[in-house]
């Protein structure tokens, strides 16, 4: 029981702090800024979902909230995979929307993380905003 619940809160947190981070580097070939953006948005669920931390942190600016939200998203899933040997977390976002203005972007999500361990599953659903910031030639989340 202890550990269906440490699935559930990590399930949670995800939705809850990842449904206000955004940004990632400019993918080449996206024809739009607006393109851009929900590139670096899928590429950073991506990452998430493939347990590439460091790749995640990449789209994020440094030392910003969504950056830290990685950090606290690794330890959260060291701790689950700790208690149960296989755990799966899968996240999957639709961008709805997308605004630029300058060097700032928002972009609209629809994100479900499924996460699968300790013999029990769930899923959440979260809809927000994404809030990115162009540094240099790059798209990063913060």
């Amino acid at each position: 029981m202890k550990k269906k619940y440490c699935i559930v809160i990590i399930c949670l947190f995800l939705l809850f702090a990842l449904s206000g981070c955004t940004g990632v580097p400019n993918t080449p070939g996206a024809s739009t800024e607006e393109d851009t953006v929900k590139s670096i948005v899928y590429s950073f669920y991506s990452a998430l979902s493939d347990g590439n931390w460091s790749k995640a942190q990449n789209y994020c600016v440094y030392g910003s909230d969504a950056y830290y939200v990685v950090s606290q998203f690794k330890n959260l899933s060291n701790t689950a995979h700790a208690m149960c040997s296989t755990v799966i977390i899968d996240f999957y976002v639709f961008v709805t929307d997308v605004s630029v203005v300058g060097t700032y972007a928002e972009a609209d999500c629809q994100v479900s993380v499924f996460i699968t361990g300790c013999g029990s599953s769930d899923t959440q659903n979260e809809s927000g905003t994404m809030t990115l910031q162009k540094i240099g030639n790059s798209w990063k989340l913060y």
